[in-house]
């Protein structure tokens, strides 16, 4: 069986988000772009989708119109090794986009990501789970130092 691939609807936007997020994180590289010909639902020749490897996982941009558009209610989460890194995509996914509570932030193409420490899933369901949890709802970008007091391991 293949592996299951995402695809993210946008309004004429798929170049432009693959573009950013090819220079923004590694293992990430545009596939194919594939374009609507004379039989599509598009303007012969634009971009109809661009099929890319995103952190090292199979992605197609589509650019199906204005009919649907992407809610936080489907999100990425990003872990980071370290605070720069966190800081670095928090920064740049948040830029002409909507900062969030909790670590998420939707980026200026509509996606949604939770940008946080890499240590979270464990720790939040550790034995001072409560304490990291009543931690992360005080922050909009997460910093790793006062979750990690939260779990006793600072």
């Amino acid at each position: 069986m293949q592996a299951m691939t995402a695809f993210l609807w946008m309004d004429g936007t798929a170049e432009a988000a693959a573009a950013f997020y090819v220079a923004l994180f590694p293992d990430t590289r545009i596939d194919a772009v594939r374009r609507f010909t004379a039989s599509g639902h598009g303007v012969e020749g634009t971009v109809m989708s661009v099929e890319l490897t995103l952190l090292g996982r199979p992605v197609v941009l589509l650019n199906g119109g204005p009919y649907y558009a992407l809610t936080p209610a489907a999100s990425w989460w990003l872990p980071c090794p370290d605070q720069a890194t966190l800081e670095r995509y928090w920064a740049a996914l948040g830029d002409g986009g909507e900062p969030m509570a909790c670590g998420w932030v939707t980026d200026r193409f509509g996606v949604t990501w939770q940008v946080v420490p890499d240590v979270l899933d464990a720790l939040l369901y550790g034995p001072h789970g409560d304490a990291v949890m009543a931690q992360v709802l005080t922050m909009d970008r997460l910093d790793r130092a006062p979750i990690l007091r939260a779990a006793g391991r600072a």
